[in-house]
């Protein structure tokens, strides 16, 4: 009885002791291993988005983008309205891409990156990040606790990850120069194949919001390189990506 008590003072008095130092107990550093474990990984990826633009000035657009995302780091995209196609381009692993819109019969070429980025085009790194790894990329040295983790993004911000009671992410914040630059919520998490992804996402931009709902996402083992080849049309008028973008969503 007598050590029994002995035990129990000393757990008082270091509580006591940290109290009146003004220690806190933190959360254990997260198992990152775990999350991408739980996450799931896939190079290859198709996805069918549905996808609501809303500008900070101006009517929303709802499109559907369909993706191809191959192991080489190339990316074939169609977008449509109504199940008619609007848009068609080809994004290479170095970032050169080829653009087309469909009715308007014009293309364009650039390299991501430049101020006057197709608009469909401007996030698609970042897009392909999420559908691939979801909001964690692997290998990232991360800190934090068990509810909000930092580390430096392949993309070159700083990440800010909010997790939630049940261990999946919630919401992230990329940011420059302590800014943020890009903000997205995690909703509805769901299995697709292997993968846990949120089946809605919001994303945050200059001002501008932008709901990607998937409809679906697949892992194929590969992409036939039929699939991936963009034809541009003979007689298609070729314009500059400011013209282009313009015209992009009217």
């Amino acid at each position: 009885m007598i050590l029994r008590l002995s035990r129990s003072a000393l757990i008082v008095v270091c509580f006591m002791l940290c109290a009146c130092c003004g220690t806190t107990v933190r959360p254990a550093v997260p198992d990152t291993k775990a999350l991408v474990q739980r996450l799931g990984q896939a190079r290859i990826v198709t996805a069918s988005l549905l996808v609501r633009m809303q500008p900070a000035q101006g009517d929303s657009e709802l499109f559907t983008l369909r993706v191809w995302a191959a192991a080489d780091g190339s990316v074939r995209l169609r977008a449509q309205k109504l199940d008619v196609d609007f848009l068609e381009a080809l994004v290479r692993p170095d970032g050169a891409y080829q653009a087309l819109l469909v009715r308007e019969r014009i293309a364009t070429s650039g390299t991501l990156g430049g101020a006057d980025d197709p608009v469909v085009l401007r996030d698609l790194r970042l897009l392909l990040s999420e559908l691939r790894y979801g909001p964690l990329p692997p290998a990232v040295a991360v800190a934090g606790d068990a509810t909000g983790w930092t580390w430096r993004d392949p993309l070159g911000w700083d990440a800010q990850l909010t997790v939630g009671s049940d261990g999946l992410p919630t919401a992230k914040r990329l940011l420059e120069a302590g800014v943020e630059v890009r903000g997205l919520t995690y909703a509805r998490w769901q299995a697709f194949e292997e993968l846990q992804r949120p089946s809605q996402v919001t994303l945050r931009a200059d001002g501008d919001t932008t709901t990607i709902r998937i409809k679906s996402l697949d892992t194929p083992p590969e992409i036939s390189a039929e699939r991936m080849a963009l034809r541009i049309p003979d007689g298609v008028e070729q314009v500059d990506p400011a013209e282009f973008n313009r015209r992009l969503l009217p």
